[in-house]
């Protein structure tokens, strides 16, 4: 991608409630997060609580949705539970839901179900809102101001693609690739690697500024099972397919070649040994739980026809913004018919990919400091 061309500056999900919008296209996400609401009620039922004024959550890469406020109900029930259960008194709940500057801030908070009785006290799993926007690759709260911090499918996303694939005199290149393929160098996903690596340093760096001392952050987000960082499973078929599709519209004249080949993903998925090695030689945190965990998620489909457009749609909602960014406008609807097309073409073995796929579940506590 062109230097002048800033991720944070125009990645987001696809706003509103359109037929392509997010709100509307994120059914698997909300298939993940009934099977992570389980360990996300336990690490809260874990935490050490102590009386405070205010508790203060935050919601990292949070998009807009009924998933955000689904998740924001759970953990704000189940921090309520374990302080009446531990008889201390009920503090404020104060929710931050944070994202980029493009995210749709105004779809979410038309959508908080949220009303404060005139005495001003809470009732039940209500708590005051507030949004945040900012990369979470950096600072975005004051210094011992969070107590529990919550991101799913977020940390994947980086904050850039990594300069040398983009480079045609490097070994790194990756040509008329658009993301890391099996079959391509190994150079290139060391890259990736290496990108990923300084990305979730920033964000621990950052992280341990702003959590309190027995503070928690439950982190889940797009990684692999296997050692190899080419091996890239669900994230990997998309980007095998969302390739067929650019070579399509190359061959077709609607694209020119060189302008496909400077654009690449900028999501990484990385393996659990990867994410503990980083947290431990960071040192802020203590790990609680990390582990790759399998989603396997059935999905209901027709035809190979239906699941082709049902995978576009979702997609769709998550890279439109980005691609119509580097591309214009004008490329969306016929990129999208075609990645329609060739996940058709392809459903046996994207339907496994994304089926057998899952994500690196990461809890972690703030370490008290000597």
């Amino acid at each position: 991608m062109s230097m002048d061309f800033k991720i944070e500056n125009v990645l987001s999900m696809n706003g509103g409630q359109t037929d392509s919008s997010y709100a509307r296209n994120s059914c698997y996400q909300e298939i993940s997060l009934r099977i992570l609401q389980p360990y996300l009620e336990e690490s809260i039922g874990q935490m050490k609580m102590v009386p405070c004024g205010r508790f203060c959550i935050a919601d990292l890469g949070c998009a807009a949705g009924p998933n955000t406020l689904h998740v924001a109900q759970i953990i704000c029930r189940a921090v309520q539970k374990k302080y009446k259960a531990l008889g201390i008194g009920m503090p404020d709940l104060q929710v931050f839901f944070s994202d980029l500057p493009c995210n749709d801030f105004n779809l979410l908070f038309q959508s908080l179900p949220l009303s404060v009785p005139p005495d001003g006290r809470l009732q039940a799993c209500h708590y005051f809102a507030a949004g945040v926007a900012g990369s979470f690759h950096n600072r975005l709260f004051p210094r011992s101001s969070l107590h529990f911090i919550h991101s799913s499918f977020s940390l994947h996303w980086l904050s850039r693609v990594p300069p040398e694939v983009e480079n045609q005199m490097s070994s790194s290149w990756n040509g008329d690739r658009v993301y890391i393929s099996k079959e391509g160098r190994v150079e290139v996903a060391e890259a990736y690697l290496r990108q990923f690596q300084e990305d979730l340093k920033s964000f621990l760096r950052a992280r341990a500024e702003e959590v309190v001392e027995g503070g928690w952050m439950f982190l889940f987000f797009s990684g692999r099972a296997g050692a190899c960082p080419r091996q890239q499973g669900g994230s990997g078929a998309v980007g095998d397919i969302l390739e067929l599709a650019f070579k399509d519209m190359v061959c077709e004249g609607v694209i020119e070649r060189a302008t496909r080949d400077s654009f690449n993903l900028p999501f990484f998925s990385p393996s659990a040994l990867e994410v503990r090695e980083l947290v431990e030689e960071d040192g802020s945190f203590l790990v609680k739980k990390m582990e790759f965990l399998s989603m396997d998620t059935e999905m209901k489909i027709q035809s190979d026809v239906d699941f082709g457009r049902m995978v576009a749609k979702q997609f769709r909602a998550i890279l439109e913004v980005l691609i119509a960014s580097y591309f214009g406008e004008h490329v969306v609807e016929s990129l999208f018919q075609r990645f329609a097309e060739r996940a058709s073409q392809n459903a046996s073995v994207l339907y496994n990919s994304l089926r057998q796929g899952g994500g690196i579940l990461a809890i972690i506590e703030r370490a008290c400091t000597p």
